[in-house]
């Protein structure tokens, strides 16, 4: 029996250095389970931080989505006014334009009168060319006459003088 109790005693102490055995591996696991729980804390603390700054990264873009909607409005209501300012100058070139077909048929007829007015001055000036060439030729007729009535006038003072002379 004592041997059995030896044995026994011997098994006891087996089991309880494989216990003790069995005890360390669990406190080195749980050592590194508390690694493990330290690792994802602060896995879970850079998470939070990093969504934190997504947070705030999205609260950024929503400001600058914002600004930029506002920004858009602005830019409509200049386009707005500029197709307004258009549909002025549009108005205005069509007046101007109206303006200058008036002006153009105001030029027309003006021109068209100074035409007719210059052509019977043409007319006028032909007839006053040929009135001229006529008195001119008639002149020249008179002339022709006149130192004929000359010549013969001097010859008759020549024959008087001579009638004179003679008695």
């Amino acid at each position: 029996m004592n041997k059995e109790i030896l044995e026994l005693l011997k098994q006891i102490q087996k089991d309880n250095k494989e216990f003790r055995n069995e005890i360390k591996q669990i406190q080195e696991d749980n050592k590194e389970f508390r690694n493990e729980i330290k690792q994802i804390q602060e896995d879970n603390k850079e998470f939070r931080n990093e969504i934190k700054q997504i947070q705030e990264d999205n609260k950024e873009f929503r400001n600058e989505i914002k600004q930029i909607q506002e920004d858009n409005k602005e830019f409509r209501n200049e386009i707005k006014q500029i197709q307004e300012d258009n549909k002025e100058f549009r108005n205005e070139i069509k007046q101007i334009q109206k303006d200058n077909k008036e002006f153009r048929d105001e030029i027309n007829n003006k021109l068209d009168n100074i035409t007719n007015k210059l052509d019977a001055v043409y007319e006028q000036t032909a007839d006053l060319t040929e009135f001229r060439t006529e008195v001119n030729g008639k002149l020249d007729i008179i002339k022709d006459d006149l130192s004929a009535v000359e010549v013969v006038t001097s010859k008759n003072w020549n024959d008087i003088a001579k009638l004179k002379a003679i008695k």
